[in-house]
């Protein structure tokens, strides 16, 4: 499994005396041990080690009858939009082609 170093999400940050926040956004896939050609694409704005934690925990009903799973690639996005963009094309027909040919 990966080792992930990720900023907790929507954490205060101080830059001089501008308050922000920053939150991190991910769009993962995860595959399942027992099933390997069983995957799972997701979105999340909880950092991506706790998700799968949860994944394997059976709390998500679309991945709890295929578990344990294992995260096969991630991307971070700092923009929410961008990232369920991003999701939805992965789960479309030609994001489907994509990432079977270029991802996992």
């Amino acid at each position: 499994m990966f080792q992930l170093r990720l900023a907790r999400p929507c954490q205060a940050k101080r830059d001089s005396f501008i308050r922000t926040s920053v939150c991190m956004f991910h769009v993962y896939i995860i595959r399942s041990i027992p099933h390997p050609n069983r995957i799972y694409i997701g979105f999340s704005s909880v950092d991506l080690p706790t998700r799968l934690e949860r994944h394997n925990a059976g709390s998500t009903p679309a991945t709890a009858r295929h578990r344990p799973w294992d995260l096969a690639w991630h991307c971070t996005f700092p923009d929410e939009r961008k990232a369920m963009a991003f999701e939805a094309y992965l789960k479309s027909g030609s994001g489907r082609a994509f990432l079977h040919k270029r991802l996992i």
